[in-house]
C-alpha cells in the first residue's frame, strides 16, 4: 500500500500579494525540458512563471531527474519511502502505474488520477510500480519524470528450524557451536522470466568446518559444500567501503560452488525456474557447524538467498521481514555451551552376589542437560536423531574390564529383551532414537553357577550413550556403580555327595497300604553347615513334551517333615561326614502312601546346601504301576 506518512520537508510556502491579500498556496518545484501545454483548468491560483525548474524523486539512494522511456529494473527487499524534491514553486502530482506510459498518454489520464503529492509515501505492498510526476508551473506549463520499474519482491525465508527435523519445535533458536539449523526459501511469482546466478548469502563468514546442504526442492535435488579455509574468499570484508562504518558486511556462497550428491563433480546449474507461466523456487538450506571450532558467540546470524545479474546486482533478494535471526553460542561465562547426556537411577546400593540365584530391579532415566543463557536453553543438535542407550560392563577392583566368559550366569532385561555382552566384553542396550528423555526398568538376575572368578567386589559400570551405529560415540557424564560380591565358590571345595537306595525301591505298587523307603545319604565336605533337602517332582504329559513338575511331599507320606521352603523339606539338617574311621552314611527314612500317587514316574531331588547355598543335586526316578 502506498502512504503518505509524514509532512513534506520540502513545502514551500509562497506568501502572494494580490489586491491587497496574502493567499499561501503550497508548491513544489519540478522541471523537464520536454514541456507540454495542457488543458489544465484554472481553479488553481497561478503564480510566479518559473523556467528552469528541477524536479528530483528519490528511492534510497537512487535518484530521478528526467523522463525515462527505456526503464530498467530496480528490486528492493523491504518497504521504501518515496520523495519528491524541487528547487522551485510548482505543483506536484504523482500517479502510479504498472505499466510503461508515453508523455502523451500521460496527457490523457483524467485529472482526478493524479495524487497531490504532501510528502513521502511508502512502498509496503509486494508489487511492481512505476511511479509518474507532474509538474505545473505558474504559466500551466507541465514536466514529467519518472522512475524505473520499482520491484519489491523477493524470496520468503518460510521457515528455520533447530537442527534437522521437528525435534526442537518451540524452542528459541540459540544454538551451540557444533549444531545445526535448517531454513527454507520459497519464491512464486508470475512476473516475467530473469536469468542470473543463485547465491546463499550470510552476515557472518562461516568457519572452516561448516557444512552446507543445499536441498532443490524443485527438482529434487541434492548438493552439498564445505568450508575448507579460514580465509575470506567469499568477498565477506570487501563488500563495505572501509569509510562506511554503518555498512554490514556479508558473505556470498554461489550455488556453482555446490556438488550434487550422487554425482561426480557435478556442480549446480542455474535454471530460471520458470514454467508454465511462473516462477518457483523452493530451496532448503542445511548448516552444519559440528565440525567446526567456534569459540566466539556469534549474535542475530542472518542467512538469505540473492538472485544476481552478470553485473552482480540483486535481481531476486530476499525479503527483509522474513529473515529469522539465530544466535550461535559457543561459550557463556567463559565456558562450554555444549550440553551433557545425564543418567540416574533409583539403585538403593545393596551389592548384587554373583554366583548366586538373584534378581535385581533398578530404575534408569537418561537425559540431556543443557546449558542456558538466563532461562533460554542453548540447543546442542549433536545428540539429534542418534541411538540412545545404556552401556553395562562388569570391572575389577582396578577398573580393568572382566572378560564376558565371566558374565554368562547374568542376564540384562530390559522390556522384556534379554541383552549380553558383545565382543568388547560391553552390554549395549539399544533403546530409541531421539532427543527425548528416557526411563527404563533394568532387570539383573544372576544364576548359580560355577564360578572362575578370584573372590572380591567387582562393579558394574553403566552409562547412557547415544550413537549412530552399533558403538557409542559419547557416554554419559555421570556413571552408575553396582558393587558385586564374589564369593569362593565352594564348589571347588573337595567334597564328596550320593545317595543309595535297595533297589527294590525303584518300584512303587499303587496297591500298597504303605511303603517304606530307606536312603542312605553319603557327604563329604568340609562345609561349615551341611544339610540335605528333599523335594519330590511327577512326570507331566504336556504338548511341548514331557516333563517333572515339583508337588508337595507332604500329600504322599506318614512323616512330618520340617519344610525348608515351599514344597522343599529338610532330609538331613546337620549331616555328618562319611570319612575314616566311621564312614557314616546320613540315613533318611520316608513312609510313602501308595494309593496317593498316580500310575506314572516321580523322581526324589536330593541337594546338598553348605547353609543356604546350594551346592549340589541328585535325582532318584521311580515307577508307580
Amino acid at each position: 500500500m502506498l502512504k503518505n506518512n509524514k509532512l513534506s520537508l520540502l513545502k514551500i510556502i509562497s506568501l502572494i500579494i494580490i489586491l491587497g491579500f496574502i493567499l499561501v498556496v503550497p508548491l513544489v518545484s519540478k522541471e523537464y525540458s520536454n514541456l507540454k501545454e495542457t488543458g489544465f483548468k484554472n481553479d488553481t491560483l497561478k503564480v510566479l512563471n518559473l523556467t528552469n525548474s528541477i524536479v528530483t524523486i528519490s528511492i534510497d539512494d537512487k535518484t530521478y531527474t528526467t523522463f525515462k522511456e527505456e526503464l530498467d529494473y530496480v528490486y528492493i527487499d523491504r518497504p521504501r519511502e518515496i520523495s519528491i524534491q524541487t528547487s522551485d514553486e510548482i505543483i506536484i502530482k504523482y500517479y502510479v502505474s504498472k505499466e510503461v506510459l508515453t508523455i502523451e498518454e500521460l496527457d490523457l489520464l483524467d485529472e482526478e488520477e493524479w495524487v497531490p503529492y504532501v510528502s513521502e509515501f511508502l512502498i509496503d505492498e509486494i508489487g511492481t510500480y512505476i511511479f509518474y510526476v507532474k509538474a505545473i508551473n505558474s504559466e500551466e506549463e507541465v514536466s514529467y519524470y519518472n522512475t524505473d520499474y520499482i520491484v519489491y519482491d523477493g524470496y520468503i525465508n518460510q521457515s528455520l528450524k533447530i537442527g534437522r527435523g521437528s525435534n526442537y519445535e518451540g524452542f528459541l533458536p540459540y544454538i551451540t557451536g557444533k549444531s545445526t539449523v535448517t531454513l527454507n526459501f520459497k519464491y512464486l511469482s508470475t512476473n516475467a522470466e530473469i536469468s542470473g546466478n543463485h547465491n546463499l548469502m550470510s552476515n557472518i563468514l562461516f568457519p572452516k568446518g561448516t557444512k552446507i546442504t543445499l536441498i532443490d526442492n524443485v527438482k529434487q535435488k541434492v548438493y552439498t559444500y564445505e568450508i575448507t579455509t579460514d580465509e575470506d574468499v567469499y568477498n565477506y570484508h570487501e563488500s563495505c567501503a572501509s569509510s562506511d562504518l554503518g555498512c554490514e558486511k556479508i558473505a556470498t556462497y554461489s550455488f556453482s560452488l555446490f556438488n550434487e550428491v550422487g554425482a561426480i563433480d557435478k556442480s549446480f546449474v542455474e535454471s530460471s525456474y520458470f514454467e508454465n507461466g511462473e516462477v518457483y523456487e523452493n530451496f532448503t538450506i542445511v548448516l552444519d557447524f559440528a565440525k567446526t571450532n567456534i569459540t566466539s558467540n556469534f549474535l542475530d546470524v542472518k542467512v538469505f538467498l540473492e538472485l544476481k545479474d552478470l553485473s552482480g546486482n540483486s535481481v531476486r533478494p530476499t525479503l527483509y521481514e522474513t529473515i529469522n535471526k539465530f544466535q550461535i553460542y559457543a561459550r557463556v561465562n567463559d565456558k562450554d555451551t555444549g550440553a551433557n547426556l545425564d543418567l540416574t537411577t533409583d539403585y538403593s546400593g545393596t551389592p548384587i552376589k554373583y554366583n548366586t540365584d538373584s534378581t535385581t530391579e533398578i530404575t534408569l532415566t537418561s537425559k540431556i542437560n543443557y546449558k542456558f543463557l538466563g532461562e533460554i536453553p542453548i540447543i546442542d543438535t549433536t545428540y539429534e536423531n542418534k541411538n540412545i542407550g545404556f552401556a553395562i560392563k562388569l570391572v575389577d577392583d582396578s577398573g580393568k574390564i572382566v572378560n564376558r566368559n565371566n558374565l554368562k550366569n547374568i542376564s540384562f532385561l530390559v522390556d522384556g529383551k534379554a541383552y549380553y555382552p558383545e565382543e568388547d566384553h560391553i552390554v549395549r542396550i539399544n533403546l530409541e532414537k531421539g532427543i527425548a528423555d528416557i526411563s527404563k526398568k533394568l532387570t539383573i538376575i544372576t544364576h548359580k553357577t560355577q564360578s572362575y572368578l578370584e573372590p572380591g567386589t567387582y562393579y558394574l559400570k553403566i552409562n547412557a550413550y547415544v550413537s549412530k551405529g552399533k558403538y557409542f560415540s559419547s557416554l554419559s557424564s555421570s556413571e552408575i556403580s553396582i558393587p558385586v560380591n564374589v564369593v569362593q565358590d565352594k564348589t571347588k571345595i573337595p567334597y564328596a555327595f550320593n545317595v543309595v537306595i535297595n533297589n527294590e525301591d525303584y518300584v512303587i505298587a499303587k496297591s500298597e497300604e504303605e511303603r517304606e523307603i530307606m536312603f542312605n545319604i553319603l557327604q563329604t565336605s568340609s562345609f561349615e553347615n551341611p544339610n540335605i533337602r528333599i523335594a519330590l517332582y511327577e512326570r507331566q504329559e504336556k504338548e511341548e513334551g514331557p516333563s517333572y513338575e515339583i508337588i508337595d511331599l507332604n500329600n504322599f507320606i506318614t512323616d512330618e517333615l520340617e519344610e525348608a521352603e515351599e514344597n522343599v523339606y529338610y532330609a538331613v539338617e546337620k549331616a555328618v561326614n562319611y570319612i575314616s574311621p566311621d564312614y557314616l552314611y546320613n540315613e533318611f527314612k520316608l513312609n510313602l502312601i501308595p494309593a496317593n500317587f498316580n500310575y506314572t514316574s516321580y523322581k526324589y531331588v536330593f541337594m546338598l546346601y553348605d547353609g543356604e547355598e546350594k551346592i549340589a543335586t541328585i535325582e532318584k526316578y521311580f515307577l508307580v504301576k
